[in-house]
């Protein structure tokens, strides 16, 4: 192969091996006419090169041409680049488009650069992605070489001098010692192959297996330097900000967190290496096997065994099936939480058990929550934990199903009742104080008592068919015209109904475009949002005339600071009475708008005119509490006449924003539930 460094209008230069040192003296040339009086002037030979010469005249060229058979650049800023780049890379992937040493074609994607061997082992985010320009890997190997001998050298001086000084082996600087230790394994397991990569063009050049091992060095010890951080940092806040204070880092203490960072990163580390490939594979339907993801067409329902699916959700028949490494994750969560949660409420029971002074009906309430607790983890947790490490599916039949379902919400419906009753109680103390009625054991008994006669009723519901009553308040002649004579499902509606098929024909023209598309909600969450709005709503009425009542009452109340405080409760109760009331009777009433056009645009304006007013308001008052706080006694007082310019500001600001959309800037239009 002739070493042709440039072609230009039919040119090829020579020069003899003796001229070799007249290159770097060689001056840039901008014609062809010129290079060939330059070349002349040194003795080069310039000829006329055939387009694509044939093999044979290819063969005869060294013979004719003696010593004369190096090439040199016309272009000299080309020549020291070229000996740089991959020519022959470049010029296989280009596919003999023009050269350009600075960026290769847009259609030349990862996956295309890639070799064979590494394509089945590539992430398919990069099959669209433009493949980086060859320069780029011999920056990136000078960067890792340059980075890391810095980081090995480094480490290893830190390891020197801790090993060689035994003072300064402490219980913290262990951490230390085990930060250097995973930062220097990193690299001494990481560098040396991707360097290798870099400089040799960019691909993997160690197979399938030492990918997998690479990544998992890389992994493992990247999680242990993170880990290892966050223990170093915990100790550094127990010295700095408890001081004397804080629980000492003893020996023990720091060999036990040292030797759970490993355990920890390990498991993380490992999880990849663990696919099912078996199940992904059946899944597929013999297609290509994909270890990051799965065929769009495999939904839950398709991924479920058959004896279990008549207990799946409709909802779920549509919905991509996770990729099965999720379950690996999930299975370690649930085993760091529930191994957690278990000891924690064990000790909790534990320690109000031993103690007799600790048992305060308060504190009756607590070892109740306690106790939901460890049940919700001893039932729920082993059979959890078992199906995520095999492979996710549900393995114990209907009725363990069942069982397992009705033990979770019986725990969970205690544990919230008894957080309620606890906070309850928590606000007669503080609160009320002396005034308050105590707690006594009769009283703390017959409340634990109910909570769980409370959740027992609210998780029986669904094994004696609930969704009987649910039928009943569910609009079953909306739903029905809206189905189109589909099989009634009182939980879902077909996916072909979308917040545009569902509105009405007089409100379609002032729906958002965005819902054309959007599917429709149920509408028994019309009765759940009407419900909300309707005590949320009650409950602000209430509380604002309650504020502005006080202010009125009591004149020592009437400080500048205050009418702003006046302001944002004037502005919340009319943002309540302009809003609440249609939006109740939208929603009580099935769901979509029943005041036409102009009363929509109505509504939309007080919400915005009155919601604009909240935001402001609130502003002012943080930027006065700002003055108050911490310029103190130095920042200027917030005068009556100075709050009144602020609240007029703030009317005139809400009113043109409220206004605009009115006048062509923007415009307001109906949400999805089509009931605001």
């Amino acid at each position: 192969m002739e070493p042709i460094l440039k072609r230009k209008n039919g040119l090829r230069v020579y020069f003899s091996g003796a001229t070799t040192g007249l290159v770097s003296t060689l001056p840039a040339v901008n014609s062809v006419e010129a290079a060939k009086s330059k070349l002349q002037s040194r003795s080069f030979k310039v000829e006329a090169a055939p387009t694509s010469p044939s093999n044979k005249e290819k063969s005869k060229r060294p013979a004719q041409l003696s010593n004369e058979t190096q090439l040199i650049s016309l272009f000299s800023f080309s020549f020291g680049l070229k000996k740089i780049i991959m020519a022959s890379n470049i010029t296989a992937m280009a596919q003999q488009q023009p050269f350009n040493p600075w960026s290769i074609p847009d259609s030349f994607t990862v996956y295309a650069f890639a070799p064979e061997e590494i394509r089945s082992f590539l992430h398919p985010h990069w099959q669209t992605q433009k493949a980086p320009h060859p320069m780029i890997y011999y920056l990136f190997g000078i960067l890792y070489l340059v980075i890391g001998t810095m980081a090995v050298s480094g480490n290893f001086m830190v390891l020197r001098i801790l090993g060689s000084f035994p003072a300064l082996r402490t219980p913290a600087n262990m951490l230390v010692m085990n930060l250097a230790v995973s930062d220097f394994l990193l690299m001494i397991t990481l560098l040396p192959e991707a360097c290798y990569n870099f400089f040799t063009g960019g691909p993997w050049r160690f197979g399938d297996l030492g990918c997998q091992i690479h990544a998992f060095c890389g992994a493992l010890c990247g999680y242990s330097q993170i880990t290892t951080l966050v223990l170093i940092s915990w100790d550094r806040y127990n010295v700095i900000v408890k001081g004397f204070n804080a629980a000492p880092l003893t020996f023990g203490k720091a060999s036990t967190l040292i030797i759970l960072n490993w355990i920890w990163a390990f498991g993380w580390s490992v999880c990849p290496l663990l696919i099912m490939a078996n199940n992904i594979t059946a899944m597929a339907q013999q297609q290509p096997f994909n270890p990051w993801s799965l065929p769009d067409s495999f939904t839950v329902y398709a991924f479920a065994p058959e004896e279990i699916r008549s207990f799946l959700h409709p909802h779920w028949q549509t919905q991509k099936a996770p990729h099965p490494m999720i379950y690996y994750l999930f299975c370690i969560l649930y085993l760091v939480i529930g191994t957690m949660a278990v000891s924690g409420n064990f000790m909790v029971l534990r320690i109000l058990g031993s103690f007799p002074a600790l048992r305060t009906p308060a504190n009756m309430l607590v070892m109740n929550l306690a106790v939901s607790d460890f049940l919700l983890m001893i039932t729920l947790l082993p059979e959890a934990c078992y199906n995520f490490f095999t492979g996710g599916p549900w393995r114990f039949g209907d009725l363990g199903c069942q069982i397992h379902a009705f033990c979770g919400a019986l725990c969970g419906y205690s544990q919230i009742t008894t957080l309620v009753l606890i906070s309850w109680d928590r606000y007669n103390v503080i609160v009320k104080g002396f005034n308050g009625s105590p707690l006594t054991f009769g009283k703390a008994s017959t409340l634990i008592i109910l909570n769980w006669i409370w959740a027992f009723g609210w998780s029986v519901c669904p094994l004696v068919l609930f969704f009987f009553w649910t039928k009943k308040v569910n609009m079953a002649a909306n739903i029905t015209a809206m189905a189109q004579q589909q099989p009634f499902n009182p939980w879902s509606i077909p996916d072909s109904f979308t917040v545009y098929a569902f509105a009405p024909e007089e409100i379609r023209s002032f729906l958002h475009p965005h819902w054309q598309t959007q599917k429709a909600v149920h509408p028994i969450w019309s009765y759940f949002f009407g419900f909300y709005y309707f005590v949320m709503g009650s409950m602000a009425i209430c509380g604002n005339i309650m504020v502005l009542k006080i202010f009125s009452h009591f004149k020592s109340l009437r400080t500048p600071a205050n009418m702003l405080v006046i302001n944002l409760a004037v502005s919340d109760l009319m943002l309540m009475f302009t809003l609440i009331p249609e939006a109740c009777y939208n929603f009580f009433s099935g769901g979509p708008w029943q005041f036409g056009h102009i009363g929509c645009q109505i509504h939309a304006f007080c919400g915005a005119f009155f919601g604009f007013s909240q935001i402001t308001t609130l502003t002012i008052i943080s930027w006065d509490r700002y003055n108050v706080i911490v310029k103190g006694f130095s920042g200027k007082p917030l005068s009556y006449a100075k709050v009144t310019i602020l609240i007029l500001f703030n009317w005139i600001w809400s009113f043109g924003w409220a206004l605009a959309p009115l006048v062509g800037w923007g415009l307001y239009a109906l949400d999805g539930m089509l009931g605001t």
